[in-house]
């Protein structure tokens, strides 16, 4: 459930399960994705995404590659860009 985006009736659906089984749940604040444009059926469209960036410690020193993970949501608009709930991901290499 992204709050600000909710209706009326997903908000108070979702009330009710956290009221039934509170330890089944996590709140977060809703955090503003930044958009990139991508090919759509042939034409460039925004979308929403992010972008994970990886780091590796080597017992010594901490190594972060240039380069992460984009996730990105398929739909214009859309704000959940994890691939467990339709959205995708592609690597992201910095050059």
């Amino acid at each position: 459930l992204v709050g600000p985006d909710a209706s009326p009736e997903e908000i108070d659906r979702t009330r009710a399960a956290i009221r039934e089984d509170p330890s089944r749940w996590i709140v977060q604040d809703v955090v503003d994705l930044s958009t990139q444009p991508v090919v759509v059926d042939g034409d460039l469209g925004p979308r929403h995404v992010d972008l994970r960036p990886f780091a590796f410690h080597d017992g010594t020193r901490v190594i972060v590659p240039a380069g992460g993970l984009t996730r990105v949501a398929f739909e214009e608009g859309e704000r959940v860009v994890n691939s467990s709930n339709d959205g995708g991901a592609k690597a992201t290499w910095v050059i």
